[in-house]
């Protein structure tokens, strides 16, 4: 029986605090969402702990009122199969969101 690669993905995201100055340049923000995994496999799976790696180039984007931020993350874990046998698998996600700076809210969520 083959193990199917789970699919990672972002839910909507609420801005609870962010402040920009583009002068320093520097940034800081504060928001939620959901992390919405999908198990495609007869069984039951079970994570390792991860971290998610951002990046964005503040210097030219917070001078021009938006904000772009790109995510990767990997999720390791194990997939139980029918009970029976437990295979690792790994999930990956590549996320672009953009941020406006006027309005404080996120635009065009993108993840692969």
């Amino acid at each position: 029986m083959k193990v199917k690669t789970h699919k990672v993905r972002l839910g909507n995201i609420d801005v609870l605090d962010f402040n920009a100055v583009p002068a320093a340049p520097l940034f800081d923000t504060s928001f939620t969402t959901q992390i919405r995994v999908k198990n495609t496999n007869w069984g039951p799976n079970e994570f390792d702990a991860a971290n998610a790696t951002s990046f964005s180039n503040l210097g030219n984007e917070l001078s021009s009122g938006m904000l772009t931020l790109s995510s990767k993350t990997k999720l390791t874990g194990k997939v139980e199969l029918m009970f029976i046998m437990k295979k690792k698998k790994s999930a990956t996600m590549d996320c672009t969101m953009k941020f406006d700076l006027s309005s404080k809210a996120t635009h065009g969520l993108e993840c692969k």
